[in-house]
């Protein structure tokens, strides 16, 4: 089928089931049955999303870093037997998210050098039961995969658990950041066909995924997350590279001047005395931040309570705000007032009293994202594109920021143009939204023309993944 065909036939696919889900709430599902089921993987960075076709959630949602310990080898293995690359998938990875990584005596790992074994931990239990003395590390930069050794570990791991059975049985459906190169997807594709013999492979862009989520095919997205905040225009379905705008101020930036008043507090967060053991954080951890103990309060602080001001509330009545305590791990309770609005106003102006972190990017926030990314698409697709402008992303979930952006949306507008803001249900997670619309579209029959299949890749190679993924 011509690709336009195609293309309809999934806008067509995704309206109807989006309308069942969401008013008749019956699971998700086409009128044929492909089995087994698809499997999602779904990587940002703060987690990781990995579940199948046609669910709402993912079946593993785990942070996306991984500690690392270096211990001294033991002498009955040799250096020359830790270089070899053969790695089982039980021999990585004995117990789900609870054992670290260890090499026995009859067990390779290619993370080992010199005269040292190291152990990786990844997973919210393994993180939280040794969160002091790791070396922190990301697998991502920018949101694409640079560390594929770790990217093999957790897909490894991933058809260790139940309902993902053998590598060879499930089609791989990857999300993926507006910016990724074909060079990432082919080296991706490589691993998925060549170590792990998946039958079929697709990409798709996160953006575009979120639309589908909320129901829409054409809209600007938002999307607040960990390392960045961007609006993507996207139109039928594709996003529009020209009128991208992405900028380096996301949750680990709000998360760094959390941190900051944390410092200027006094308040420091301690860890029992023996779980200490030489911290070392990397330079890929957020900045600020000297544990993952540390890292996980500053979270709750930020999601319990950080704040943003409504448009039309002056400053002088924020300050008479009441107050909101916070319990510290280590460090007692402390109270909040304006500083916690201050923080937050860092999403919409820089830079704002209280925020003196050279963090605090000069841009316009999101209102000035929006605007810039609306003024470099053709003018003939405003209109649509402004009929929907939908927020994602977990750092979209700071309190009261969604009545935020309504206010700057009515009040400066955006060339006499009508603007609608697509809000998620409060029972929606907004991290989950990329994955939800691969839920949406894996499950559609019409998927079966557009996989990119091993008989396919090992005919053609990589290069036809630039034809096959829009």
């Amino acid at each position: 089928l011509p690709s336009l065909l195609l293309q309809s036939l999934i806008l067509l696919n995704i309206f109807l089931i989006y309308f069942f889900c969401h008013f008749i709430n019956t699971p998700f599902q086409s009128s044929i049955t492909m089995d087994p089921l698809p499997i999602i993987f779904d990587a940002g960075h703060h987690s990781v999303r990995i579940g199948l076709g046609g669910k709402r959630k993912p079946e593993i949602d785990m942070y996306h870093w991984y500690g690392c310990k270096d211990y001294p080898m033991s002498p009955q293995l040799s250096s020359a037997d830790l270089s070899q690359k053969s790695v089982r998938p039980n021999a990585r990875l004995k117990l789900p998210f609870k054992t670290a990584i260890t090499v026995d005596d009859d067990e390779d790992i290619p993370m080992t050098v010199s005269n040292k074994r190291r152990e990786v931990f990844f997973g919210s239990d393994a993180l939280d039961s040794t969160n002091h003395g790791l070396g922190m590390y990301s697998f991502l930069e920018n949101g694409i995969i640079q560390d594929y050794d770790f990217f093999e570990t957790i897909i490894y791991y991933m058809y260790g658990q139940p309902g993902f059975g053998d590598s060879c049985e499930h089609n791989v459906f990857f999300t993926e950041p507006p910016w990724n190169t074909h060079e990432n997807r082919k080296k991706i594709a490589e691993m998925m066909f060549e170590t792990f013999d998946i039958p079929a492979i697709y990409f798709y862009k996160n953006a575009a995924l979120a639309a589908f989520a909320n129901g829409r095919t054409t809209g600007l997205v938002v999307d607040c997350g960990a390392t960045h905040t961007s609006v993507i225009p996207v139109r039928e379905g594709y996003c529009l590279q020209k009128g991208l705008i992405s900028t380096p101020f996301g949750g680990d930036s709000v998360s760094a001047l959390c941190a900051e008043l944390m410092e200027k507090r006094q308040i420091k967060v301690t860890v029992p005395k023996e779980e200490v053991d030489k911290p070392f954080i990397s330079k890929d951890f957020v900045e600020g931040l000297n544990s993952f103990a540390h890292w996980k309060n500053v979270e709750n602080f930020k999601r319990n309570v950080l704040a943003i001001r409504s448009g039309e509330q002056p400053w002088c009545d924020v300050e008479n705000t009441e107050k909101v305590d916070f319990d510290f791990l280590g460090s007692g309770t402390h109270s909040f007032g304006i500083e916690r609005f201050q923080l937050g106003e860092n999403m919409f102006s820089f830079p704002v009293s209280g925020a003196t972190s050279a963090l605090a990017v000069r841009t316009g926030g999101i209102w000035g994202s929006l605007k810039t990314s609306f003024g470099k698409v053709p003018s003939e697709w405003r209109q649509s594109l402004s009929n929907a402008i939908i927020i994602t992303g977990g750092n979209s979930s700071i309190q009261g920021l969604d009545d935020r952006l309504l206010y700057e949306l009515n009040k400066k507008k955006l060339r006499s143009t009508k603007l609608k803001v697509c809000i998620p249900p409060p029972q929606f997670c907004r991290s989950y939204s990329a994955f939800v619309g691969a839920s949406l579209i894996t499950r559609l029959d019409v998927m079966e023309n557009l996989w990119l299949h091993r008989r396919d890749y090992e005919e053609f190679g990589p290069l036809l993944l630039m034809h096959k993924c829009p």
